[in-house]
């Protein structure tokens, strides 16, 4: 990665050959043979514990500004968390700790394991080429969480042990802001950035090479109802990240 020389601050733009996206908790869906998991309690799956309402959506509106391969997960995240490390203990759901042992080992191999091994194969096989990346993993949160109300309209997330992260975060929270001041932008909020997620899978496997990864964070606020509010706000994220990355 390399920050263009001779701008402002407010207007630097990140030069990459490739982008890459990814879209964790895209889908709700629980595929036949898992129904059994929410016998009782199937309602869980529309709500934020069983997808990232809206995030989907938004991840395509990136993947079509920035003409860029988009990986996103294809069952629910309380059958399997793909954004929680091996052995994590969230990694299985109350819900899917229902399922035989068998049925588990077939959702880790079927959803979780070839869901990051695709991603990594593809930045891994971009690196080899002597390519540049960035990585962007969209995730959206519910405006209240354990009756707290979460004090932040997006959330831009990275390890702050990381230069280029907090770098690029800096600049694309203020790229946001010259398109308006009415958004609050916090950094590592409402999750810190270095916590256990794929992004931190991804930064330390590819430590030292040309590759930045970051984590946005969208209210769910926002996105849960077509409208014109919906697409206004994705346009402003999308078209800054775009300026940032020279697009």
């Amino acid at each position: 990665m390399l920050p263009a020389e001779g701008l402002h601050s407010e207007q630097t733009r990140f030069i990459f050959d490739r982008v890459i996206l990814t879209c964790e908790h895209a889908s709700n869906h629980v595929p036949p043979r898992f129904a059994s998991a929410f016998s009782t309690g199937a309602a869980v799956l529309g709500t934020h514990r069983g997808i990232d309402i809206g995030a989907s959506w938004l991840a395509d509106r990136f993947a079509s500004r920035l003409d860029a391969p988009l990986h996103k997960g294809k069952v629910t995240r309380l059958l399997v968390e793909l954004n929680r490390s091996p052995g994590h203990r969230n990694l299985f759901s109350s819900y899917s700790l229902r399922l035989q042992e068998s049925l588990r080992r077939e959702l880790y191999e079927t959803y979780y394991n070839s869901y990051r091994q695709a991603v990594e194969d593809q930045i891994d096989g971009e690196l080899r080429r002597g390519r540049s990346l960035f990585h962007l993993s969209v995730h959206s949160f519910t405006p209240r969480l354990r009756g707290v109300t979460r004090q932040a309209d997006i959330g831009l997330m990275y390890d702050p042990s990381f230069p280029e992260e907090k770098e690029f975060s800096r600049c694309w929270r203020n790229r946001i802001l010259q398109t308006g001041t009415d958004l609050r932008i916090r950094m590592n909020y409402p999750y810190r950035g270095g916590m256990d997620g794929f992004p931190r899978r991804l930064r330390t496997r590819f430590q030292g090479q040309p590759f930045v990864t970051v984590q946005i964070e969208v209210n769910q606020k926002f996105l849960r109802q077509p409208g014109s509010d919906r697409t206004v706000l994705a346009r402003r994220l999308v078209e800054s990240l775009a300026f940032i990355l020279g697009r």
